[in-house]
């Protein structure tokens, strides 16, 4: 199975590539499900957020994510404390989901993941793909989608980490400056045959790709040896057969 980390900045697009891939039936893994399934109402990973920051999770034990959002906001030290708490959790849940995908014999999939540097998740990957915009047009997408001004854009992008650093990474980038058809014929056209390809490098190295190629040579090489073998002892037969007729 081809393992293929999908990241990007904010607002660059990375959502839109995710939605695309689905479409063309290509396996993805996204991690902010797994994440939001991790802190449903009174699971394990949404008792240990309660513990470790009080306020964020309601009587009721759902997780108020504008509160815990609060708790964090600004203080290094709490978010690296989100970070370690989390980890365990999503680390169990993602083993979980490649697991299948390995049982069921998909040989590619796309681990759709917007930390995927920061949590080290690219060590699982065979390769890595980062969707990446202009700095202008990032802000710019920042400011209309999340309808706040220039100011708290430039935070919310400085608050990740930097595009540039993903870019040197990463093994394909995808820009994504243009129109949502150019970014489609992209993918479709540069980076999906470059993936399946992989891919297929991948199951010919793997051990089913190694038994099925064998059994394939050894059917070819015995079929020619019964032909060559039997085709001499069945030609004079057949003459005889001739001469009698």
């Amino acid at each position: 199975m081809l393992l293929v980390g999908l990241t990007g900045g904010i607002a660059c697009g990375k959502s839109t590539v995710t939605v695309w891939f689905r479409e063309q039936d290509i396996a993805v893994i996204d991690c902010d499900a797994l994440v939001h399934d991790l802190q449903q109402p009174n699971t394990r990973c949404t008792r240990a957020l309660a513990r470790e920051f009080p306020g964020a999770v309601n009587a009721g034990g759902a997780l108020d994510r504008a509160a815990l959002g609060a708790a964090i906001f600004g203080d290094v030290a709490k978010r690296r404390r989100l970070d370690g708490l989390m980890r365990p959790f999503i680390a169990k849940a993602l083993m979980k989901a490649i697991g299948y995908h390995a049982c069921l014999g998909t040989s590619l999939v796309i681990l759709d993941a917007p930390l995927l540097f920061e949590f080290k998740l690219d060590k699982l990957c065979a390769l890595t793909v980062v969707v990446a915009t202009s700095a202008e047009t990032q802000l710019h997408r920042v400011i209309t989608r999340d309808a706040v001004d220039a100011a708290a854009a430039a935070k919310r992008v400085a608050a990740q980490m930097p595009l540039a650093a993903k870019l040197e990474r990463c093994a394909i980038v995808v820009p994504n400056d243009a129109s949502v058809g150019e970014l489609h014929a992209f993918l479709e056209t540069r980076v999906v045959p470059r993936l399946r390809k992989r891919a297929w490098l991948y199951l010919g190295a793997s051990l089913p790709g190694i038994v099925g190629g064998a059994l394939v040579m050894y059917m070819f090489f015995t079929r020619s040896s019964i032909w060559t073998w039997t085709a001499p002892t069945m030609r004079p037969a057949a003459r005889r057969r001739t001469r009698r007729g």
